[in-house]
Parts: C-alpha cells; sequence; structure tokens
C-alpha cells in the first residue's frame, strides 16, 4: 500500500468521525460524541471544526469552562464562530 493511499484512509477516517460524532450529538449523547471526537483529533489535532464540536457538546453537559477554553482555541486556530 503506498504512503499516498494510507493518508487518504486517514482522512476518510478522520471525516467519518467527525461524521460519527456530530450524529452522536444530534442524538443528544453528548459524551459519546465527545469520545468519538477525541478519537478524531488524535489524527489530526489541527482540526479547528472538531474541536469546536467538542467544544458544543462539553457545553450542553455544563462543562462551560472547558467550552469556553476549547471556542477559543478554535478560534486562534481561524475558525469563524
Amino acid at each position: 500500500m503506498s504512503y499516498r493511499r494510507v493518508i487518504q484512509i486517514g482522512d476518510n477516517l478522520v471525516g467519518a468521525l467527525y461524521d460519527m460524532g456530530i450524529s452522536l450529538a444530534n442524538l443528544g449523547n453528548y459524551k459519546e460524541a465527545i469520545k468519538i471526537y477525541d478519537k478524531a483529533l488524535e489524527l489530526n489535532h489541527d482540526d479547528a471544526q472538531i474541536i469546536y464540536e467538542k467544544a458544543i457538546s462539553l457545553n450542553n453537559l455544563g462543562k462551560h469552562k472547558d467550552a469556553e477554553k476549547l471556542v477559543s482555541k478554535a478560534r486562534d486556530m481561524g475558525l469563524n464562530v
């Protein structure tokens, strides 16, 4: 398997994990969504959108300070929220 193919699979996995996290959050399963976002961030720690979505789930769980920190981080990375 070529390195390009491995990178493509990795990129697709991050996208799939992101979509799964969004689906879980939409169902109100914020704790599981956060776990999935964390897995995606292990593969791509520079994804501001995933960081932001994790912040939303944390906020919905009442973890407002943690959520605020992540929103600030996502903004610092260039996300316009």
